[in-house]
């Protein structure tokens, strides 16, 4: 669990204090959807995401004007799978899909997307956008 939250919680708190010195508008961070749905075994990783939107909020009040987002994905393809063989991928992300409303897995230019949003929104501070078709809500 420590070595967990020394990666994704203190290398958040860590970069954007290395950052400040340079910043004048705005840092996105990013976390994982996982944290509003945390399912057994998922339970540090749950707790650092966690705080992971709790600093983005805090550091926004703080370091106001300068503006503090974070973005949550869900489950995207991407390049992280690679380690599962092609036919393991696609039965993996076909079960998904079934799980997550809009009926597929994300891509890596949803998530970019909400990034640049986050980036260039000028009124946006404190915010924590899930970006995971809607999978955290567990309508289907």
């Amino acid at each position: 669990m420590q070595n967990f939250l020394e990666v994704r919680l203190w290398g958040a708190v860590i970069a954007v204090q290395a950052a400040l010195p340079f910043v004048r508008q705005s840092i996105t961070l990013s976390g994982g959807a996982g944290m509003l749905r945390p399912t057994p075994g998922f339970t540090t990783a749950a707790t650092a995401l966690g705080a992971i939107e709790a600093f983005t909020r805090a550091a926004a009040s703080e370091l106001a004007p300068i503006r503090v987002n974070a973005v949550f994905p869900g489950l995207v393809r991407s390049p992280l799978w690679r380690g599962l063989p092609a036919d393991e991928q696609e039965a993996f992300f076909a079960e998904a899909a079934t799980t997550i409303p809009v009926g597929r897995v994300g891509v890596p230019e949803e998530i970019a997307q909400a990034f640049t949003h986050l980036m260039t929104s000028r009124y946006t501070t404190g915010q924590a956008l899930v970006i995971d078709g809607g999978a955290t809500i567990g309508a289907r």
